[in-house]
């Protein structure tokens, strides 16, 4: 099987949308936005049956 990677784009229209402080810690999420980036990976990760670690978002 071929490696994917799964990129997720537009994060920073994630709420809360006025929030921009990258980089964000997705592994240990410690403020609103990286939840929601979290949640999004998670989201994506389930959704297209690959491990977290292949969802790239950016």
């Amino acid at each position: 099987m071929p490696v994917i990677i799964a990129v997720a784009t537009h994060c920073g229209r994630l709420r809360p949308v006025r929030e921009w402080n990258p980089p964000y810690n997705i592994q240990q999420p410690d403020n609103a936005k990286a939840h929601s980036i979290r949640q999004a990976c998670d989201a994506l990760a389930q959704d297209l049956s690959l491990p977290l670690d292949c969802i790239v978002p950016v």
